[in-house]
């Protein structure tokens, strides 16, 4: 997912809830109450808005790729270029009680 969308999944629920406030002044401005079935729209509104987050959250947590036992290698400049930073299978070679004894033993 880009940023851009994630930025855009995270302003989401600040635009519903600033429309939902124009929406609301207008109404107010004009002497009018809220009625039953604005009342109506507006949950329904805000049920839908958290279905929508609920699935967006499920949906992230389905394609993202679990990378918690991998190794992050860091960006690199290898012959003048950049290379982006991955992450990596660990070595089976290396022992892992020697990486975190700080003597070396």
């Amino acid at each position: 997912m880009t940023a851009v969308a994630r930025l855009l999944l995270f302003l989401l629920p600040f635009a519903i809830f600033a429309l939902l406030v124009v929406y609301l002044r207008q109404r107010q401005d004009e002497g009018r109450t809220i009625s039953e079935k604005s009342l109506r729209r507006v949950v329904a509104a805000l049920i839908a808005a958290v279905a929508v987050f609920v699935i967006v959250a499920v949906v992230s947590v389905l394609t993202h790729e679990d990378n918690r036992d991998k190794v992050y290698v860091p960006p690199q400049a290898v012959d003048g270029e950049i290379q982006p930073g991955h992450f990596k299978e660990p070595d089976k070679d290396s022992d892992k009680d020697a990486d975190n004894d700080p003597q070396g033993k």
